[in-house]
């Protein structure tokens, strides 16, 4: 389905890489842009063979091509411009003013790519009250009253999380149907555009179906 589409991403953890696993999975080319010291989840429940390949980093990221860059060199910064110019995705979870510093907002890489959608998987919607806060499951499976389910359930008053990073992955769905409607939005008109996708926002909705 997306053979020929290139995936600029440079996401980590759980959340983006699931969305660019399944557009992996889709035919795209994904190009896994990491940190000199690597993605943190690289690391979490290290296998006997290699404490940098995780079992879970391995099956977020089945299928992706790998590629080091320090984006505090312009050097490295020069070649991932090089990169976003032949690119039709980019794909990031880096924070906005952060990754403005780093030249690679919106307004930027579309200069150099006028019609690539550009997708940022943030923690909270940037017109809510936390916008610009960091995220991960757990905060989120908290802030969105999940924690109260289980005790809901088996009569134990103590709030739990669910055992499964299932925030992450909700997101990472949800950002994986984002992009694919904006890449049938450039089929149909030739044009790019930005797309926010808010764990909070997108995990709340999900659960909030039947309770």
């Amino acid at each position: 389905m997306f053979e020929g589409l290139r995936v600029i991403d440079m996401t980590s953890v759980v959340f983006g890489p699931y969305c660019t696993q399944i557009l992996a999975d889709f035919g795209a080319e994904v190009i896994k842009v990491e940190a000199p010291g690597g993605d943190v989840f690289r690391y979490g429940a290290p296998s006997a063979h290699s404490k940098a390949m995780g079992p879970g980093y391995i099956a977020l990221n089945r299928g992706k091509q790998s590629l080091v860059l320090d984006l505090k060199q312009e050097a490295d910064r020069a070649i991932l411009r090089d990169l976003l110019a032949d690119a039709d995705i980019f794909i990031h979870n880096v924070r906005a003013e952060a990754i403005e510093r780093l030249g690679f907002d919106y307004n930027s890489v579309r200069a150099l790519a006028p019609d690539i959608i550009y997708a940022h998987c943030v923690g909270f919607g940037s017109g809510g009250p936390y916008a610009g806060l960091q995220a991960y499951d757990d905060v989120i499976q908290a802030a969105s009253g999940t924690t109260t389910l289980l005790p809901r359930a088996d009569g134990n008053e103590r709030p739990r999380y669910l055992p499964s990073l299932i925030a992450d992955k909700v997101a990472g769905l949800h950002a994986a149907y984002a992009v694919m409607a904006a890449v049938v939005h450039r089929l149909r008109t030739g044009q790019g555009q930005h797309v926010e996708v808010p764990m909070f926002e997108a995990f709340s909705s999900f659960m909030l179906k039947e309770h």
